[in-house]
């Protein structure tokens, strides 16, 4: 399974395969094959950027929308904040060395990038994300440029990042994803800015406030492929 894996990912490096392209699922043999999922890195929310206090009120955003209290959101966010940044002075309902200190743990924060998306979890407040949402994980990248890319972003990530509702965020992954409904596969759209900007309701002062966090041409390519045998 490993092996077939290995090769999905092999073929979901060619820049020439795009979503949607019948080599990226085989069989192989009677029982077993390989499916390939590409997408943007940038679908994700780039946690070494919540520096960023557009990007810090967006986490907050996306925790509060995951049913977590405003209070543990807003420990948990400014926690994320505090563990990427560099000075000594923790945020309202952050963290720093002291917080640590008192737990026992003496190496906390790190006061640099977080560099797996699994550290995250020992951030104050982290537990709480992780009772309400055990797959939070899958909405974090610590491989991001620091855009959002419209053309992949789920719809927690288009609500928060950009401020817009629900139904704003459907009408766009409608629309990019293409006459047949279904996201990764060959009828599916590349939005331009404009049109994303108009699918969303933005306004123009909205869009100048996000306008440094987000593209519809993403640079990052994401590779995920799943082999199987048996």
């Amino acid at each position: 399974a490993l092996h077939l894996a290995e090769s999905g990912i092999a073929i979901g490096l060619n820049t020439g395969i795009k979503p949607g392209d019948p080599s990226l699922k085989q069989a192989i043999g009677s029982d077993g094959g390989f499916e390939v999922k590409i997408s943007s890195e940038g679908a994700r929310i780039p946690i070494n950027y919540i520096t960023d206090a557009g990007y810090r009120d967006a986490v907050y955003q996306l925790f509060v929308d995951w049913d977590i209290s405003p209070d543990e959101a807003n420990t948990a966010a400014d926690s994320l904040a505090d563990w990427v940044d560099t000075n000594a002075e923790p945020r309202s309902q952050g963290a720093e060395a002291e917080y640590y200190l008192q737990q026992g743990f003496s190496e906390f924060p790190r006061n640099q990038g977080f560099t797996s998306v699994d550290e995250m979890i020992l951030a104050r407040g982290l537990h709480a994300v992780e009772r309400a949402k055990p797959d939070w994980r899958d909405y974090f990248s610590i491989y991001g440029d620091g855009l959002i890319d419209l053309n992949y972003a789920p719809k927690d990530v288009l609500v928060s990042v950009c401020g817009v509702a629900e139904t704003d965020a459907d009408n766009l992954i409608r629309e990019r994803s293409g006459p047949d409904g279904i996201a990764g596969t060959e009828d599916d759209k590349t939005l331009s800015t404009g049109s994303a900007q108009q699918l969303l309701g933005l306004d123009q002062v909205r869009y100048s406030q996000i306008s440094s966090r987000i593209t519809t041409d993403g640079l990052i390519r994401r590779v995920e492929s799943t082999g199987w045998s048996g």
